[in-house]
């Protein structure tokens, strides 16, 4: 019987096992083009993938405003913009830039 299987030791602390390897980060550029990836889900088609998406671009031209509209047409299954077809589902709308209102 080996010690991690022994059950409990001098002063009752269990034997430890063996550790287990941490789970690979990085690839390499030949790697990720060998790789073959499920086909993207888009949140509003050809737009907004599903996942993490970044919009960029100057403070005060509406990117808030234009998520929380995008985010209220998919929870209410509405077209996206008013005009494109988007599947309707579950919507997380984290404003984390707003300041608390006083």
């Amino acid at each position: 019987m080996s010690a991690s299987q022994s059950g409990p030791r001098r002063g009752g602390f269990p034997a430890l096992g063996a550790v287990p390897t941490p789970p690979r980060t990085a690839w390499t550029a030949e790697e990720l083009m060998g790789m073959d990836f499920p086909t993207p889900r888009w949140a509003v088609p050809g737009i907004i993938c599903e996942g993490v998406t970044l919009l960029a671009g100057p403070p005060k031209v509406g990117k808030s405003w234009m998520s929380l509209g995008l985010a209220l047409d998919i929870a209410a299954g509405r077209p996206a913009f008013g005009r494109i077809d988007a599947e309707a589902g579950s919507v997380l709308y984290l404003a984390l830039e707003d300041t608390r209102a006083g």
